[in-house]
């Protein structure tokens, strides 16, 4: 299921959603020029809310790719912060596609809000990374793998794509 599907069926069944994401920019690499021309188009969908923050597009090289994820992690937690302030949320739900870090706004937000926070792991850190061979430096992997540990152990509820992911995520959990 996507998550734009998700977030119809939530508003269908009576809940109020609010996203939080980036500009538009997937996938061809740079914000979109309808955006750019009329941003109130893009600030609902199927009856949620849709709230932006900046971001470095994800462009075409693979530095910009890894700026986009850092920019959108640094700007969903200030920024999104920001305008999420006075609100109260019942939950965070997390879509947790690649990257995982990702999430961290969400830990983030999920605190400050006193929201339980919710992530649906539909991929495996760092092992993706070092089986489509991103990254091969076994100290980098380890440090991913604490974030990743900062991230589970933070998260409210944990909920996995199947259950083969068990043993895998278990071990990044204290």
């Amino acid at each position: 299921m996507r998550v734009n599907d998700m977030v119809r069926d939530f508003v269908e069944k009576g809940h109020e959603v609010t996203v939080l994401t980036g500009l538009p920019n997937y996938p061809e690499g740079q914000v979109f020029q309808r955006y750019k021309d009329d941003p109130a188009a893009f600030s609902s969908y199927e009856g949620a809310e849709i709230v932006r923050v900046p971001l470095v597009p994800r462009g075409k090289r693979s530095i910009q790719l890894v700026l986009n994820y850092l920019s959108f992690l640094v700007s969903a937690s200030i920024v999104g912060a920001f305008k999420l302030r006075g609100r109260r949320y019942d939950a965070m739900f997390v879509y947790a596609v690649s990257p995982i870090l990702s999430a961290i706004p969400a830990v983030l937000l999920g605190k400050l809000k006193r929201a339980p926070v919710f992530v649906w792991v539909l991929d495996l850190w760092p092992e993706t990374l070092r089986a489509v061979n991103v990254i091969h430096n076994p100290k980098l992997l380890g440090l991913v793998g604490k974030a990743v540990s900062w991230i589970y152990n933070r998260t409210d509820y944990l909920l996995l794509q199947s259950h083969g992911f068990f043993d895998n995520v278990r071990q990044y959990c204290t």
